[in-house]
């Protein structure tokens, strides 16, 4: 009985060591769980302090404005990233790593596909496809294209032959690799700038770069005239968070960057004779939305595409979660089960003013088109947006929409003038001029010349209205002695008044020709040909823009069409002998990189920092500043030489 109690202890103490057993090894499981999403092994995030998002007020009041996009090439393309548009003709880069001409028809031609050799094949490398992102037109009328894998290539846009310029693969700027190409921009030199959205996480990896808040993204610059290879590609700008839109402004005397991470645009001074050369400033900032292309206006206004929308009603997991790094951490880890972050319900894109000022927007209010929006390009009243989560191109017709109405500044009550919509050249070029000094100034020396400005208005004015009295003056005289003489004056001769003949005196007088001229007087006498001719200006009719009659196309509507070398109205005919430079297409080479010398990056941190850039006119060097305005750095690089070939087949 002893023993078979003795038994039984021995059984439940090891029954009872296994359950505890068990549970441990439960709890040991359990504690790894918690602790891997407490500390993820991918993204740390850091602390992201963001602005209040903005009210939908203003021009951000609610409208529907972007729903009322028409479907272009629905079906037929899948992921078109960035535009550029010529005479109809859109040119773009698929989510397959297709480049695509669309026609003025809807048919789709392709151009090339900058693939490698396990593409489409299982298991293959994250971009072996290539995807093209940002997308240009030189001044020779090649594509100039971003590839987020690959780097920079320049395109011939009929014939698919393509240059590498930048080999993102193979490069170090600063013992860093290029990694996350985005957007570029193309001088009027040839200089091209372009952003490395991260040099840590792969494109598919985006929301790695939004949750952590991480900010090794840079702007970049290429310059062919570089002689040493080691040289052509330097840093600009650096400690970016999502560096994506590029645009540059008038005469390439700036560069707008957009930090789509922080929903805000800097402006970087990099034309060379400008007084700001090589300084960086805040161009706008809490947009409502991640910054993504940025492209200027036939206005000289910019349009904004915003990727994901935020507003005061719909914050963005930054502006709830930027001062809380360990719950981002574990967002991150539910993302990556694909359990949240869904897009919002909510699409919208927004013009600035050249001053940064929004002016209005066109908003999706519940999703039904758009929630993400990567491009809008204008031609002709006509908007071509572009989304890499469509499957067409969408049209809005500018026209059917309200214009802009510019806020002034509270309690100024002074209207800004546009200075590109005045005629006169002289005027316009001494306005440009006044415009540059004063931004040079400080708040007292502003008022100074506005006080000047006030006095030198008030002498004019005086002077105007003694010259007027002199004029009247005159006038009496010279009908007195007409009066005394008794000249009636013939049919050709003889002195005589009027509207349209005679040299007179006054704001706009001149001297007419013709039937019954002679001298005349009155402050509205003008240049005539005849006896009520004067100088005018022709009206000019506008062409429906959403006009689909197709030029002399045999393409069939809706088709998809191998590359060919077949004529077109877009780009291509001044490449190959139409109107325009002749260039011709780039030669095949072999790829060459060189080695960066080890140089020691920019300070971490959140502020970002322009480099010294050298080479062509219009790059940045020395900047020092506080605040947002970030210190100078010295930049090397290298680049990646001339590689060419024809199109994959």
């Amino acid at each position: 009985m002893e023993g078979t109690r003795r038994g039984f202890c021995l059984c439940m103490i090891g029954l009872l060591s296994s359950i505890v057993s068990i549970q441990a090894a439960n709890i040991t499981s359990m504690a790894e769980i918690l602790a891997s999403m407490r500390a993820p092994q991918g993204p740390k995030p850091v602390v992201v302090k963001m602005p209040n998002p903005p009210a939908l007020e203003g021009p951000l009041a609610p409208n529907d404005f972007l729903t009322r996009a028409q479907s272009y090439a629905l079906n037929l393309i899948d992921g078109p990233e960035s535009l550029v548009v010529v005479n109809r003709y859109i040119y773009t880069g698929l989510r397959n790593g297709w480049i695509v001409e669309i026609r003025p028809n809807g048919s789709v031609r392709k151009i090339l596909r900058m693939s490698y050799p396990d593409c489409g094949k299982p298991n293959a490398e994250e971009g072996a496809c290539g995807r093209p992102m940002g997308m240009r037109a030189d001044r020779q009328g090649y594509l100039v294209v971003a590839d987020a894998y690959s780097g920079i290539f320049r395109v011939h846009p009929r014939t698919g032959r393509y240059t590498q310029l930048v080999d993102a693969k193979n490069l170090l700027v600063k013992d860093k690799p290029l990694g996350y190409i985005n957007d570029l921009a193309v001088t009027k030199d040839g200089t091209i700038f372009f952003t490395s959205s991260s040099n840590k996480w792969k494109p598919s990896q985006y929301l790695n770069i939004i949750f952590e808040g991480e900010t090794s993204g840079r702007v970049l610059v290429y310059n062919p005239r570089e002689m040493l290879p080691a040289r052509r590609v330097q840093e600009l700008v650096t400690n970016l968070h999502y560096p994506n839109g590029l645009e540059l402004g008038p005469n390439d005397e700036f560069l707008l960057i957009g930090e789509g991470g922080r929903s805000r645009i800097f402006r970087a001074w990099v034309g060379r004779n400008h007084p700001k050369h090589g300084t960086i400033d805040t161009f706008a900032e809490n947009l409502p939305g991640f910054v993504d292309n940025i492209r200027q206006s036939p206005r000289k206004t910019y349009w904004v595409a915003l990727s994901r929308g935020r507003h005061a009603s719909l914050p963005s997991v930054l502006d709830t979660y930027g001062d809380k790094p360990d719950i981002r951490a574990n967002l991150i880890d539910l993302v990556k089960n694909n359990m949240i972050f869904d897009d919002p319900n909510f699409g919208i894109v927004v013009e600035l003013s050249d001053t940064g000022t929004i002016l209005r927007s066109l908003q999706d209010p519940d999703g039904s088109m758009y929630t993400s929006v990567s491009e809008v390009a204008e031609e002709n009243d006509a908007l071509f947006i572009a989304s890499k989560s469509k499957n067409f191109v969408g049209i809005v017709d500018l026209r059917s929409l309200p214009k802009p109405q510019p806020k002034e500044p509270e309690g100024s009550g002074i209207h800004t003038i546009n200075i590109e919509a005045i005629a006169d050249p002289n005027l316009k070029t001494m306005l440009s001029g006044v415009k540059t000094k004063l931004g040079q100034l400080k708040s007292d020396q502003m008022v100074g010349v506005a006080l000047l400005l006030a006095k030198r208005l008030y002498e004019i004015s005086m002077q105007f209205k003694k010259a007027q009295a002199e004029i009247a003056k005159l006038t009496l005289d010279l009908r007195n002695i007409q009066a005394g003489i008794g000249q009636s004056g013939g049919p050709n001769t003889g002195t005589e008044t009027g509207p349209n003949t005679g040299t007179g005196t006054g704001p706009n007088t001149g001297t007419g020709t013709g039937p019954n001229t002679g001298t005349g007087t009155g402050p509205n006498t003008g240049t005539g040909t005849g006896p009520s001719t004067g100088t005018g200006t022709s009206s000019q009719t506008t062409s429906n823009l959403l006009d689909t009659t197709p030029p002399v196309d045999t393409t069939a509507s809706g088709a998809v069409v191998a590359p060919d070398q077949g004529g077109s109205s877009g780009l291509g005919g001044s490449i190959d002998g139409g109107v325009g430079t002749t260039s011709p297409p780039p030669a095949v080479g072999t790829t060459a990189q060189g080695q960066a010398g080890a140089t020691t990056p920019s300070s971490g941190g959140t502020t970002p920092s322009v480099a010294s850039a050298t080479g062509g006119g219009t790059t940045a060097s020395g900047a020092t500043a506080s605040g947002t305005t970030p210190s100078g750095i010295t930049a090397s690089g290298t680049t990646a030489g001339a590689a060419a070939g024809p199109p994959p087949p």
